[in-house]
């Protein structure tokens, strides 16, 4: 059976996140019976690997990139790479290793296929032609339709046939952190944890009670043989009763016995947008045995062998701003990208934090805790453990969007999106930064930090306002807006610098007041914007977190300003500066953004300012009159 994950549509103007939802009939306690009876069959295979200790699959993936005639609305490679590293990092409880099959990744350029509008016979064709029989086919596309209605994606359970030997994505939901490996826990074997929660078959509705012992008049737990057929899954009424605020479910429907339902709003197998996703033992434990089927099936293998190549030279580690920048030396020329692995320790466990497309040399890897120490390994995608060195330790400056990537960077420009798309700060009705169009940022976490500034002083009151994209009519997204900012300077944005909770229908608006007693340097402000649920400094879904800089960079304690006045031309300038002054200077002083001195110069009234770098800079000028200053910017 096809298991469908719906795809997210804007219907109207105040639109709220919407949720999963599946178009197709349950997996049957028939088939289930059928399962086990297959398992049994292959009890010596698993107990031949058990005593091998081989308790590691290498399985390839051969992936089908559509896009429009045009090449336009297609997955990025770096996205392809990135959602490869996702599935070893979710998968790696079982021992399943992915990799990329072949040197190239196939493209189709096809508006019909995109759109998902080409007949059944043009797809079975088409399955025909290009259907890998040793490896697990993953078909991407901007939109997927099944019976006419978008999914966000479809797999099959357990195939044990070539023809439903295929996983399909939709482009926007692949790199959301939990459309991917759901369709690929389908593929080894995982029902929806509401399985049969509206069943006409009473039998088949699964339990709230997890004891095999209960007294009559209670019906007893029936969880290894109704719903999703595993017990450590709390029973989902989803199909009767989605109800659910703030990832808390709200429900009132009670199962058979009168209990309350109570199910977990966060399994990679449910329907609900509530991050951290997890898979629970009982479902590592049956995706095992997937793995044992879908590596026997009837007329297909999952043994298409990996790329021979060189393996990465040793990763080089340093930090920039929140982030840590690995790079490295490609010495292949038939890497299909690379996937990068860090651990705490030099000899492991190493854990996939994410993927880049062939030929890149650089990962900044922005989901480190503060304080903690990181090692880096790299391998080619096409290679399961080709692995390059191990990097030195570093220690993490602070932290990004541990979710990875949220915001979709393919946007329909006829749909809304739940990205911050253009960031406004301002001082009494004063522009300070106007930031965007942004956009969708590369992981869902735009640096800004370097070049978009605005001068502080304290006890200003700054307003703000963020906004995500709107389609045509105005539609859009419901969001909730929050910001933060490193008052403290120690790279963790805590609970008492949040400045603003805010929520309106597509931007939200507010105001925060500078803290009286701050010291001179820069702050680093991180504004969040969620469509979903969840929200915090280093961590969003569906929505997006950019950083800016706040600087306050006052003159040396003691001196007196503005006793004369001057004024600086051209402003912005790119190589020389006039100061204008009916007074004699002393001393020309200039500090940088963050209060760092950077020139110290006599008193003329022209100054080269070839040697500065590209940014905001304060003069203060000497005279017998006193103490001056004034802005410039450098182009």
């Amino acid at each position: 059976m096809k298991s469908l994950l719906s795809l997210f549509s804007v219907l109207f103007s105040a639109a709220s996140f919407s949720q999963f939802s599946c178009g197709t009939s349950p997996e049957s306690f028939s088939s289930e019976l059928a399962r086990r009876e297959r398992i049994s069959n292959l009890a010596p295979l698993f107990q031949a690997r058990e005593m091998a200790g081989n308790n590691l699959y290498s399985i390839p993936i051969k992936p089908h990139l559509f896009s429009n005639n045009d090449g336009s609305n297609g997955v990025s490679f770096t996205q392809l790479n990135d959602a490869l590293a996702e599935l070893n990092r979710r998968f790696a409880q079982i021992g399943v290793v992915f990799y990329f099959s072949g040197t190239e990744f196939e493209q189709t350029a096809s508006s019909d296929f995109n759109a998902g509008t080409q007949d059944e016979e043009i797809e079975d064709g088409f399955y025909e032609q290009f259907g890998a029989t040793n490896a697990i086919n993953l078909y991407i596309a901007q939109t997927v339709l099944v019976g006419g209605s978008g999914v966000g994606g479809y797999s099959f359970l357990n195939p044990q046939w070539q023809q439903y030997n295929r996983v399909w994505v939709v482009t926007g939901q692949l790199n959301d952190n939990k459309t991917t490996p759901h369709e690929f826990g389908h593929y080894f074997g995982l029902p929806h944890t509401f399985n049969n929660s509206d069943s006409n078959i009473i039998t088949q509705r699964e339990l709230v009670t997890r004891s095999f012992s209960e007294i009559l008049p209670r019906k007893n737990a029936n969880c290894g043989n109704a719903g999703d057929f595993i017990c450590d899954t709390e029973s989902d009424p989803f199909n009767v009763s989605p109800s659910a605020a703030n990832c808390i479910y709200t429900g009132s429907e009670t199962d058979a016995n009168g209990d309350l339902f109570h199910p977990q709003n966060n399994n990679y197998m449910d329907y609900r947008w509530c991050p951290p996703y997890a898979y629970t033992t009982g479902q590592y434990n049956r995706m095992t045995e997937g793995a044992m089927l879908v590596t026997n099936a009837n007329d297909f293998t999952l043994d298409a062998p990996e790329t021979a190549q060189d393996a990465p030279q040793q990763p080089v580690v340093s930090n920039e701003d929140y982030s840590i920048l690995v790079s490295w030396t490609d010495v292949s020329d038939v890497e299909t990208g690379f996937i990068i692995e860090r651990a705490e320790n030099p000899s492991g466990p190493f854990i996939p934090i994410g993927g880049v497309e062939a030929n890149a040399v650089v990962y900044h890897d922005v989901d480190g805790v503060a304080g903690v120490t990181y090692f880096y390994r790299i391998k080619p995608s096409n290679s399961a453990a080709n692995y390059s060195g191990v990097s030195s330790g570093i220690v993490a400056p602070g932290c990004g969007n541990l979710n990875g990537q949220t915001c979709s960077l393919v946007v329909n420009p006829s749909e809304a999106a739940w990205n911050i798309n253009r960031f406004i700060l301002t001082r009494d009705g004063v522009e300070l930064i106007d930031n965007g169009p942004s956009g969708c940022s590369e992981n869902g976490i735009g640096n800004f930090y370097a070049d978009v500034f605005a001068d502080i002083l304290p006890g200003d009151q700054l307003d703000f306002n963020a906004r995500s994209t709107t389609g045509p009519g105005n539609t859009g997204f419901n969001v909730i807006g929050r910001l933060w900012v490193d008052w403290n300077q120690n790279s963790i944005f805590e609970e008492t610098e949040l400045l603003e909770d805010a929520s309106s229908f597509a931007q939200v608006s507010g105001s925060f007041m500078v803290p009286e007693d701050i010291s001179e340097g820069s702050y680093r402000l991180r504004v969040g914007l969620s469509a979903g649920s969840y929200l915090e400094p280093c961590g969003v879904d569906f929505g997006e977190l950019e950083d800016y800089r706040l600087v306050y960079a006052p003159l040396a304690v003691g001196q007196p300003v503005s006793q004369f006045g001057i004024s600086v031309f051209p402003n912005p300038t790119r190589h020389l500066l006039e100061i204008k002054s009916s007074d004699t200077l002393k001393n020309i002083t200039v500090f940088d953004a963050s209060g760092k001195k950077v020139l110290d110069l006599n008193g003329q009234k022209t100054i080269d300012v070839n040697s500065l770098e590209v940014g905001f800079y304060m003069l203060r000028a000497t005279s017998d009159n006193g103490t001056s200053v004034a802005k410039f910017i450098k182009e």
